[in-house]
């Protein structure tokens, strides 16, 4: 499963008090998948590129288990609500 993420680039604006949530849709069970991702808004020009039309955009692939460059965003979706609702 891989998901790709699209933010419209002229709207968008960081701050530290924004924060990027990413789930991604299971189609074929009809759930949310399992983990999701919360990025703060002012990293994201670190994770994502421009795709020429106006949009910054990355992909995400939601069952690696690997170390990457999302480990210190990743979290399970149960774990969610708590971690943003800590961010207030």
């Amino acid at each position: 499963m891989r998901a790709t993420v699209n933010v419209y680039g002229s709207s968008f604006r960081p701050s530290p008090s924004t924060f990027i949530v990413v789930l991604a849709w299971r189609r074929d069970q009809s759930c949310f998948h399992e983990d999701g991702l919360l990025i703060p808004s002012l990293h994201l020009a670190d994770v994502a590129r421009d795709d020429g039309d106006g949009h910054l955009t990355f992909d995400w692939l939601p069952a690696s288990a690997a170390a990457d460059h999302w480990s210190g965003y990743r979290m399970a979706l149960s774990e969610l609500r708590a971690r943003v609702k800590g961010l207030s």
